[in-house]
């Protein structure tokens, strides 16, 4: 196509519309004196016959017209996408191209950790970002990264896949992040050829709660058959895998980089989890690991008295170890090897663990040994007993950086367990056992009348700019009912600049 100059280009457009203009005016008074006509007939049988007759045959013409509509539809996105390149009707065109760039990955970021019905009910930023106006469009492809999240959720359809490979390549070589899914009830073809190319340049595997045993299984051994790669960074699996699909247990882990930043496992059985030996081979091999989260998954191996090498994870600053509910006795040795073994360097440290089992010496000693070896600034941490107050004190006492702590206690009376955060003083006074502290939250808490004092005490000894009540934390009375909170909750106010509290729970009863 000659390229015209853009004024002749107007003067065109401009001439072409006055007379598309007065064309559709004429064709407009056509149409209705055609209907006015025919509604007034009142006439013999054959007059009748011979309308019904054209009025049969313009269904050729309505059909006509519908590609002349389609035709017109596509001439006014085309004229909207030029007006759009605009600086001053769009005013964000005015931005430099590399922070425009920027823009469109935050949009892109956004969309890819939103949760999966937040994204069912959104449109993928790069499918409307590039068809806003032509400039957009040259600007996107000339960015590779923004390619980069690609969606592999029932990648089997061929439109999916199509979409994958597309993308993939727009990415040119720029790590990808792959978000996968594959509901084998539905599906049982084999994984297809083309994403050997695109998983050996992932940054990330994202397993969604759709995706099967034998899907995790098949893609890490297509990754691995196809070369595996130095830019994988976050595997991310779970949760709600189906269970013992897999005859045996599969070892994904061997096929791993020590690239590896980011492992986070959510309700996987035995046959994907790694087993205690795989995980602390893997481990000792990924020192750049950030964030590891094992959340209500089952782990092999576990052997009671058993002693691995040290791991150190110089950058580590996640750490999360809760156990499934229906091992959590035997889980519980998962979380003393990992504590014996992880030697974290100097950085910032959240950590969410729950207490061990009762009068478990042993897990106590390796909660104590990572605390004191470790800058643990943020804890969360639950499941407490009664005789839990003892062995509380003695990790927090080996937190001195902790600045935020949150503590669930499943529904049970808080009892003396809040006593932990103060050291007593001479009569009446008390000091804050954690200095920094600075975030207080209590979560499905029977906070009894005791505790209420131990609560105020916690907060005279304390500079605390956040308390935070929520997940059914409540006030009961010496009966054990929902008592008023009123009073305390003013004074608290006044003493805590930001008190959150919330308001979606359901009070229940000490003996409900």
């Amino acid at each position: 196509m000659v390229s015209i100059p853009i004024t002749e280009a107007f003067t065109q457009l401009e001439s072409t519309q006055n007379q598309l203009i007065s064309v559709l005016s004429a064709f407009h008074d056509a149409c209705t004196q055609l209907y006015k006509t025919a509604v007034k007939i009142q006439s013999s049988h054959d007059i009748y016959k011979a309308l019904d007759d054209r009025l049969i045959q313009m269904n050729n013409q309505l059909d006509l017209l519908s590609v002349g509509e389609e035709k017109f539809a596509q001439s006014l996105a085309f004229l909207r996408r030029t007006r759009n390149i605009s600086q001053t009707l769009v005013p964000i065109n005015r931005l430099p191209a590399e922070i425009l760039a920027t823009v469109f990955e935050l949009t892109v970021s956004g969309h890819k950790f939103a949760s999966s019905i937040e994204r069912g009910a959104q449109i993928n930023p790069m499918a409307t970002i590039p068809s806003v106006c032509q400039s957009w469009r040259q600007l996107a492809l000339r960015t590779p990264y923004l390619w980069s999240y690609i969606d592999l959720s029932g990648a089997m359809h061929t439109a999916s896949l199509n979409r994958a490979v597309l993308w993939a390549e727009r990415s040119r070589q720029a790590p990808v992040h792959l978000r996968l899914e594959k509901y084998r009830f539905f599906e049982t073809q084999d994984l297809a050829p083309e994403l050997k190319n695109i998983s050996t340049r992932a940054a990330s595997f994202t397993f969604t709660s759709y995706s099967d045993e034998i899907y995790v299984r098949d893609l890490f051994n297509q990754y691995n058959s196809s070369g595996r790669s130095d830019t994988l960074k976050t595997i991310d699996i779970g949760p709600g895998q189906w269970p013992n699909i897999l005859s045996s247990h599969f070892d994904w882990s061997a096929f791993v980089p020590n690239t590896l930043t980011t492992l986070k496992l959510c309700t996987t059985s035995e046959n994907i989890t790694p087993t205690m030996d795989e995980l602390m081979l893997l481990l000792s091999r990924t020192p750049n690991l950030r964030a590891l989260i094992l959340r209500d998954v089952r782990v092999q191996g576990s052997v009671p008295g058993a002693s691995y090498p040290e791991a150190h994870l110089p950058h580590l600053e996640y750490l999360e170890s809760y156990p499934h509910r229906l091992t959590r006795p035997n889980y519980m040795g998962v979380t003393k090897c990992l504590m014996q073994s992880i030697v974290p360097g100097s950085k910032d440290l959240e950590v969410w663990l729950e207490m061990g089992e009762a009068n478990d010496e042993d897990h106590d000693s390796a909660m104590r040994k990572f605390c004191g070896r470790s800058r643990v600034t943020r804890l969360h941490t639950g499941y407490f007993k009664p005789d839990d107050h003892l062995p509380f004190t003695q990790y927090l006492d080996c937190l001195p950086e902790l600045q935020a702590l949150s503590l669930d206690f499943d529904g049970e009376p808080t009892n003396d367990i809040l006593d932990a955060l103060i050291v007593p003083g001479e009569g009446e006074e008390f000091s804050a056992r954690c200095p920094k502290l600075q975030t207080l939250r209590i979560s499905e808490a029977c906070i009894i009348p005791q505790s209420q004092v131990q609560l105020k005490r916690i907060v005279e000894a304390h500079e605390l700019s956040s308390l935070i009540l929520g997940d059914r934390a409540y006030f009961v009375d010496e009966s054990g009912d929902h008592c008023d909170d009123a009073e305390i909750m003013e004074w608290l106010r006044e003493k805590v600049r930001e008190v959150e509290v919330d308001q979606s729970i359901t009070w229940f009863s000490l003996g409900a």
